[in-house]
């Protein structure tokens, strides 16, 4: 693991400007004379860099010629005059600073051949675990585009950590801005971090909306929240902030780990029902606030009131009854196929438990309340459909039969041999996914009939 400066050089002219970084703090260098941003940058950034940091410069053979190595012809444009210049390379190592120093040759892109071919070699300068600063500002037409999303792969592929994303603004003019650190037309050097931190925000949004996991989400608004850099600019909201997106880990975590059941002393850790209070009640505060600054996360609202809105209660519908069919739909749709059938099949055994006036926290209700349905179900199971269909306890019983097999086929690792043949093979997982998903919708109905049922023997 080691430091990186990644540069791409240029062909072009350049005149010697001063460039400013405002950003760092004032007891550093925050302004460098020179003609090449990279000595700038290295100046300020990089001086207590060791032997084991790297500065890289990326060059096609145009630049090379122009700018890295020394040129005696170098055309001032729009003139017939030549200037000597000395080139970055000798820039550089006049510092004589301790990191290393990498030229590394580049295509010009002219053809996706090529483009790829670049792509190779600046990941290539990647090792695992690098922190990575990123120069822009000389990068050729496509260059931006692909070294984001280099950085956006090695961040993945390698565990990268990006330090930062640079340009430096030389075409700025300090009229009309009145800005007092560049009173002097000095040029900004300006971190485009957040540009970076888009492309990760997509993929924790992404890994939540598809597969119903916010642990990026959650990782990744703590580590920008407590990135220095970025404290005063959300002091306004971090608590907003951080009670929501921990929250919503609580939430999809419970989800994860099967925890349905509900007491006085349940909290948003280890109760589905109450980690959805928690994370309700903080997106509404949320929504009201006017202060709000993390606008990737303030975009994915809508999306995470849609997803939870089936856990909702429900007039006249048991709070437990309705969260174990939530959190069968939520294991439906996020492929969580375990949890989709552990939490109908003990949704059922609830379900049971009220029909009988049993008391479904209790556990020995529970099981006293399966023996009852394992009785029912014994006693009709060689019975035709005609027979069971239009009953609910023997069509439940029969259900929460089958359904116990298939989970047991599940937990058990595919080794639950219900088969007197032990060669036949396990069940296959579309299958596996079909059956819970048909039983989900025929036990939903089953409710939402007895539901109406019921209202209309009140009215």
């Amino acid at each position: 693991m080691s430091k990186k400066l990644f540069s791409f050089l240029g062909g072009g002219y350049y005149k010697k400007c001063v460039y400013k970084c405002a950003d760092i703090p004032k007891d550093n260098i925050r302004a460098c004379n020179t003609y090449f941003i990279q000595e700038a940058l290295t100046e300020m950034f990089c001086r207590n860099w060791t032997e084991e940091d790297e500065v890289v410069i990326f060059l096609t053979d145009w630049a090379k010629k122009e700018n890295w190595l020394e040129n005696k012809s170098n055309k001032i444009p729009n003139t017939n005059t030549y200037e000597h210049r000395k080139g970055l390379k000798h820039d550089l190592l006049r510092h004589n600073h301790k990191f290393g120093m990498k030229e590394v040759d580049i295509k010009d892109g002219n053809s996706m051949s090529e483009i790829w071919e670049n792509f190779d070699t600046i990941i290539n300068q990647i090792k695992d675990g690098d922190e990575i600063i990123f120069d822009i500002t000389h990068a050729f037409r496509y260059i931006p585009i692909l070294a984001l999303t280099i950085l956006n792969y090695a961040k993945s592929l390698k565990n990268i950590k990006v330090r930062g994303i640079y340009y430096g603004n030389y075409e700025y003019r300090n009229e009309g801005y009145n800005n007092p650190e560049f009173a002097n037309n000095e040029k900004p050097i300006m971190n485009l971090i957040q540009f970076d931190e888009i492309l990760e925000w997509s993929q924790a949004v992404d890994s939540f909306v598809k597969y119903g996991n916010s642990d990026h989400i959650k990782q990744f608004a703590n580590e920008v929240l407590n990135n220095g850099n970025n404290k005063e600019y959300y002091k306004e909201d971090r608590d907003l902030i951080k009670n929501l997106v921990n929250s919503l880990n609580d939430f999809t975590n419970t989800i994860s780990t099967c925890r349905g059941r509900n007491v006085n002393s349940s909290t948003q850790k280890n109760s589905i029902s109450v980690a959805y209070g928690k994370l309700n009640d903080n997106l509404n505060k949320y929504m009201i606030s006017d202060k709000t600054t993390m606008k990737p996360l303030e975009h994915i609202i809508g999306n995470i009131k849609d997803v939870i809105k089936d856990f909702e209660p429900v007039e006249d519908r048991e709070d437990i009854i309705n969260t174990g069919l939530a959190i069968v739909k939520w294991s439906l749709d996020n492929n969580l196929i375990q949890q989709a059938y552990t939490a109908l099949l003990e949704t059922m055994i609830s379900y049971m438990c009220i029909l009988e006036d049993y008391d479904y926290n209790n556990r020995e209700d529970r099981a006293y309340v399966k023996k009852i349905y394992n009785k029912i179900y014994n006693e009709n199971k060689n019975l035709s459909s005609k027979y069971i269909n239009g009953n609910l306890r023997k069509e439940l019983a029969k259900l929460v039969y089958k359904l116990g097999i298939m989970r047991n086929d599940i937990n058990h690792f595919g080794y639950s041999f219900y088969e007197s043949n032990s060669d036949t093979a396990s069940r296959d997982y579309t299958q596996l996914k079909q059956y819970v998903e048909n039983s989900y919708y025929s036990f939903k109905e089953w409710i939402i009939k007895e539901e109406r049922l019921s209202k209309s023997y009140t009215i």
